[in-house]
């Protein structure tokens, strides 16, 4: 075994140890402080190894995909409003035009009108959802293509 060096907690010089000396009390040369030398199972323990850190496997290029698009979820909403948004308005409509022909009042023209605006609304919003959903179908479809291809 060889000579090994100790650190003087006093004076912060170096502090050699004779493998006969361990575990027994050494002087410091610079200041005169004595010290215990480490045990010799100081000397060569091994200081401990960190844990292996494995990183999260990486999809290949192959494998990457885009986000998931939201499902057709919203869309049957939108659908479904639009829908009842059409029943009711055609049914306020004609309410307020066949109101008008009994008894004529000062608000039948006005619930009229608005059913009729309701009913449209509906119309366009269930319409809008229908072609938001056929495009989003379209473009899953291209994209698969695009994949299978391996574009």
């Amino acid at each position: 075994m060889s000579d090994s060096q100790v650190r003087c907690p006093a004076c912060a010089s170096l502090v050699t140890v004779r493998p006969a000396d361990r575990g027994q009390l050494v002087t410091c040369a610079e200041c005169g402080e004595s010290l215990r030398a480490p045990a010799p199972e100081v000397f060569f323990q091994e200081a401990p190894k960190p844990p292996k850190r494995i990183p999260p496997p990486q999809p290949s290029p192959l494998q990457r995909t885009s986000p998931p698009k939201p499902s057709g979820e919203d869309t049957s909403l939108g659908q479904l409003t639009g829908g009842l948004c059409v029943l009711f308005g055609v049914l306020f409509g004609f309410g307020g035009c066949f109101s008008s022909l009994d008894h004529p009042t000062q608000e039948s023209p006005l619930i009229a009108i608005c059913g009729w605006l309701a009913a449209t609304f509906g119309a366009v919003m269930y319409w809008g959802a229908r072609i938001v959903k056929a495009a989003s179908r379209v473009s899953d479809s291209r994209s698969s293509d695009r994949s299978r291809d391996g574009r």
